[in-house]
């Protein structure tokens, strides 16, 4: 009975110790998304990435996804990490080409010719270089809109880059680590 009553105790610590390890071992866990692809197709384009940017209001993890054609369709769709283990809902977004230049594509999510009071309380635009493989993201505060929920958000213009996500970041910089 002793030996049994050992066991039981030992299995029991053994479990909470293995419980802890895991908890502290991966609560730095990222979720990886797909790594940077812009292809240039012509008649349009697909980028895919994650928004990366500096500063205390910058994007935490999550992945986007623009299929954009010259015609004038164009679609985003975007997912955040929300935990350890769970992402956001899929969220899509219509955008409009604003210009397109040659190498350089200038998209918007502002609808022109809404009432401000239907107005988002941000939009954004997409700038691609495709000389430079550069894809830069703009945040702005809609000035137009009266939505009284407006005020919740920060009143300032936040860009950041489309690239490889911070899971593929760090992935790197601990191989590079490893390696030298």
């Amino acid at each position: 009975m002793k030996i049994f009553v050992a066991l039981v105790v030992g299995a029991l610590l053994g479990a909470i110790g293995m419980t802890y390890w895991f908890a502290e071992h991966d609560k730095d866990r990222v979720i990886m998304f797909p790594s940077k692809i812009l292809s240039n197709f012509g008649e349009g384009f697909r980028l895919e990435g994650s928004l990366i940017g500096e500063g205390e209001n910058r994007p935490i993890n999550g992945m986007l996804r623009i299929d954009c054609y010259k015609s004038g369709d164009c679609r985003m769709l975007s997912v955040d990490q929300l935990s350890e283990d769970s992402v956001s809902f899929i969220h899509e977004d219509n955008l409009r080409v604003e210009s397109w230049d040659g190498d350089v594509v200038r998209l918007t999510s502002f609808q022109r010719g809404r009432p401000p009071s239907s107005q988002p309380c941000n939009y954004f635009e997409i700038r691609v270089d495709f000389s430079t493989e550069d894809a830069a993201y703009t945040r702005i505060p809609n000035k137009n809109a009266t939505n009284s929920n407006c005020s919740m958000f920060l009143d300032e213009t936040l860009q950041w880059r489309i690239d490889d996500g911070y899971a593929h970041q760090r992935f790197a910089k601990e191989n590079r680590n490893e390696e030298g």
